[in-house]
């Protein structure tokens, strides 16, 4: 299982870096910039939605298919870095860091 470091503040699963979803959505594909945590929900001054425990250990369901990472839609890279440009409006503002083209 893949250790998830979000750097994406203002996102409500967002817990000192870490993601306090069990799982999250990873879509897009060709290029990193292309990617997007589709599981990213702006936190609007709300602290935490707390969904479960924050935890390096995140499933990743993945959709970029050429990312060497991505076997049949589960993300096996080792560590996987999710961060936007700034404060995130939608997920199109976030990404995949760890997205390695095939």
């Amino acid at each position: 299982m893949p250790k998830l470091s979000c750097g994406v503040f203002n996102c409500a699963y967002n817990d000192s870096n870490l993601c306090s979803l069990n799982s999250i959505k990873v879509s897009g594909g060709e290029t990193k910039s292309n990617t997007c945590c589709s599981s990213f929900a702006e936190s609007n001054g709300v602290t935490n939605c707390v969904s479960g425990f924050a935890s390096p250990d995140t499933d990743i369901h993945c959709e970029a298919h050429d990312c060497i990472h991505n076997e049949n839609c589960a993300c096996h890279a080792d560590n996987v870095d999710v961060s936007s440009l700034g404060s995130a409006n939608n997920c199109i503002d976030t990404k995949c860091n760890s997205f390695t083209q095939k």
